[in-house]
């Protein structure tokens, strides 16, 4: 059995873009969190962390929620891949491998949160 090393590098170039930007909205959701938790809560961190936290793990479900639907949607529908600007990031995977990587990618980072919070 031989493996291809040309797709197994593109199918591993699109999972890292694809990881960079779930890492890449985590952030932004991050930030737009904190800085909603440190005004909702008169500066306080560790309630502002709290919702950090619940925003992305919210983030993050419903990443998957969108995920799983776009299981259910037929194979056939994926026209989002043949446009040239999904090409431009992505040249082998599809939609849902896409949502489903940046759904794990801010659940990862909820994890990451949570552990800080409690250290």
């Amino acid at each position: 059995m031989t493996v291809d090393t040309e797709k197994l590098r593109a199918v591993l170039k699109d999972i890292w873009v694809a990881a960079r930007f779930g890492a890449m909205a985590a952030a932004v959701l991050s930030l737009v969190f904190l800085a909603a938790g440190l005004l909702l809560n008169r500066f306080s961190f560790g309630a502002a962390m709290l919702l950090v936290r619940g925003g992305l793990l919210v983030s993050g479900a419903l990443a998957l929620f969108v995920c799983a639907g776009l299981n259910l949607w037929s194979r056939g529908n994926d026209k989002i891949t043949d446009r040239l600007q999904w090409k431009r990031f992505f040249s082998v995977l599809g939609l849902f491998p896409v949502v489903l990587i940046v759904g794990i990618v801010l659940l990862a980072v909820a994890i990451v949160v949570d552990y800080c919070l409690y250290l």
